[in-house]
């Protein structure tokens, strides 16, 4: 009688701890499953969002299909944004347009603009990635861009979360439509590719409720720039620069010999006023 107590006792506690240990198990799961829930957008809002991720990620306006499916996901709060960049990062599309028929270094700059919402910060780290993708392919290397924290902070950005007044939303949009885009990320900091784009920026920055701080133009060296603005250079819209003084010109023209300045002019100053002029 006391053996079948023991026996009975012996698989109460092997029930006991096999419980246990699936509550255990299953703690791992739960967190993990907690750690990716996405938030839920109105229809309105989701078809927003994938229509903006298909113009800065695919370079194209989104389709029925497209707009049906991943609004959906996203109004449902079954998919996060980035799943949605990562679905078309690795698509055969996207290895059409942007990866087959350009050199593994265009690949990489333009996972840095299509992922990263930026240029590269310079030659080597491009040469860094450009290394990395071709020891573990460019899907890889896509998602090494979409899962960094640097994107998620700078597609929430993009995409509105962080608020942004009617001004500057306006603002933004013509800018973005006249080839200017945030440099870096930063808000207020516009880089712009154009004339009429950096104009405009230069234009509206002056209405402080726009939100502009910098404007600057796309092939200009910042450093090369503060350099000369400092010695009394001047730059025109297209990177142009007017120097007051042999000295200053002298600094431009070193800049230019290495490559850093395109165009450098002179302004000679006088001495005792424009008499006989």
């Amino acid at each position: 009688m006391t053996a079948v107590r023991g026996i009975k006792k012996m698989k109460h506690k092997i029930l006991i701890l096999t419980f246990v240990v699936m509550c255990i198990c299953l703690v791992p799961g739960l967190s993990h499953a907690q750690e990716f829930t996405c938030r839920k957008h109105s229809a309105s809002r989701a078809a927003a969002i994938v229509r903006d991720v298909y113009q800065k990620v695919l370079e194209r306006s989104v389709d029925d299909s497209g707009l049906i499916t991943f609004s959906g996901k996203l109004s449902s709060g079954g998919w996060c944004v980035h799943q949605v960049v990562q679905e078309l990062g690795v698509s055969s599309e996207y290895a059409d347009r942007f990866i087959k028929n350009q050199t593994p270094r265009q690949a990489v700059v333009l996972m840095y603009r299509h992922f990263l919402l930026r240029e590269p910060e310079s030659d080597k780290v491009v040469n860094q990635h450009v290394n990395d993708m071709n020891g573990k392919g460019w899907q890889a290397k896509v998602l090494d861009f979409v899962r960094s924290p640097e994107a998620a902070a700078r597609w929430s950005h993009v995409l509105g979360y962080t608020g942004k007044s009617k001004n500057e939303a306006k603002s933004e949009s013509a800018l973005v439509a006249a080839g200017c885009k945030n440099f870096l990320g930063r808000k207020g900091d516009y880089l712009c590719t154009t004339q009429k784009g950096f104009e405009l920026c230069e234009s509206e920055r002056n209405n402080q409720k726009n939100g502009i701080t910098r404007c600057q133009l796309a092939g200009v060296n910042q450093e090369v720039d503060q350099a000369l603005i400092s010695q009394g250079c001047t730059r025109n819209a297209v990177g142009e620069y007017t120097c007051l003084g042999q000295k200053a010109f002298e600094v431009c023209d070193g800049f230019k010999k290495n490559g850093k300045v395109k165009v450098c002019k002179r302004t000679v100053l006088k001495i005792g006023g424009n008499k006989g002029d």
